[in-house]
């Protein structure tokens, strides 16, 4: 699988639930079919600039109510641009 594609699917699980281990990351990335190391998840998530947060994993602006929706979205963007 391609970078893109795994860092895609890694914003959308981040996005949707709140994950507080790698081992439960790589676990839910595994059921969407997606394979991944350790150190791989490790350095995908210091690349999209991931926090860890009051115990759980969030995406850069999610912790904070002045970022809306589509000012979120954009940065994502940027990131996945910046990958590829």
């Amino acid at each position: 699988m391609k970078q893109t594609e795994r860092i895609h699917h890694l914003i959308s699980l981040l996005k949707a639930k709140r994950f507080d281990s790698h081992e439960v990351l790589l676990e839910a990335l595994k059921k969407a079919g997606v394979e991944s190391t350790q150190a791989t998840l490790s350095r995908d998530l210091n690349r999209l600039g991931v926090s860890k947060i009051h115990g759980t994993y969030q995406l850069p602006g999610t912790n904070s109510s002045a970022l809306n929706l589509k000012a979120q979205n954009h940065i994502q963007k940027a990131l996945l641009e910046k990958l590829t």
